[in-house]
C-alpha cells in the first residue's frame, strides 16, 4: 500500500484529484480532512468575538481519531509491504492518456488494470502540519496557490456552514500562508504543485513523481 498525503490551499484541488485516483486505482481509500472536524457546537472550535470558528486551525480537527483510522486501515491492508506504482509498460503518465479532453476529468483508463495498486489517499488543509500523519506518508505533496487565484475559486464553493463575511481574508488566506510556513518548517520531504495548474496536470505530476521514486 502507497500512503500518499495531499494538503495545501483550500480550492486548489486536493480533494477532486484524491477523487479521480480513487475512480482509477479501485482498491484505494481516500480519508478527507473535513470529515474530522469537532461538530460545530464543540466547545473545542476556536472562535472570535463574533463567535464566528477558525476552521483553518488542527484544533478544528480530531486529530486523534483520524491518525487512529489511517493507522487500522494499514494494518488491515494485505499489501501493506507494496509500495510500487507498476506503469504497465509506460513511460510516464499523460494528460491525454488519461483524460478524454484537455478540460474533462472523464478518464479513458480501465480500472481493472489497476487492481494491483492500493493508495491510501489522505487529503485537506492541514494533514501535513500533523507530524504522526505526515509520517505515516509515503509521498507528500502540497497545492500551492496565488492569493487572486484562491479567493475567484472561494467565491464559487458552497460552504456548510456559509463562509461568513470577511472570512478569506481574516482566515483563510492568512492561516494558509502561517499553515505553510508551519508545514515547511517541519523539514519533511514534499513535493510542491501549482495549485493553478489544471486538475489534470497536476494529477499526472504526482503520478509521474511516484513512479519514478517507486
Amino acid at each position: 500500500m502507497l500512503v500518499v498525503g495531499i494538503s495545501g490551499a483550500t480550492c486548489s484541488g486536493k480533494t477532486t484529484i484524491c477523487n479521480i485516483l480513487r475512480r482509477i486505482f479501485v482498491n484505494s481509500r481516500v480519508f478527507n480532512q473535513d470529515d474530522y472536524y469537532w461538530k460545530e457546537d464543540d466547545s473545542r472550535h476556536v472562535r472570535d468575538e463574533n463567535s464566528v470558528i477558525n476552521w483553518e486551525i488542527l484544533s478544528g480537527f480530531d486529530m486523534k481519531t483520524m491518525h487512529d483510522d489511517i493507522l487500522d486501515e494499514i494494518h488491515k491492508s494485505k499489501e501493506i509491504s507494496k509500495k510500487t506504482l507498476e506503469l504497465n509498460g509506460a513511460k510516464e503518465w499523460r494528460v491525454d492518456d488519461i483524460f478524454t479532453g484537455a478540460d474533462s476529468l472523464e478518464t479513458k483508463l480501465d480500472p481493472a488494470n489497476f487492481k494491483h495498486v492500493n493508495f491510501l489517499l489522505v487529503e485537506g488543509i492541514l494533514v501535513l502540519n500533523d507530524p504522526k500523519i505526515s509520517d505515516l506518508c509515503d509521498y507528500r505533496f502540497f497545492l500551492e496557490l496565488d492569493y487572486d487565484t484562491c479567493w475567484s475559486r472561494r467565491q464559487h464553493r458552497t460552504y456548510d456552514p456559509q463562509d461568513q463575511e470577511g472570512y478569506f481574508t481574516k482566515y483563510a488566506w492568512p492561516y494558509y500562508v502561517s499553515n505553510k510556513q508551519e508545514f515547511e518548517s517541519l523539514g519533511k520531504p514534499v513535493t510542491f504543485l501549482n495549485g493553478a495548474k489544471s486538475i489534470q496536470q497536476n494529477l499526472c505530476n504526482i503520478l509521474n513523481v511516484i513512479s519514478k521514486r517507486s
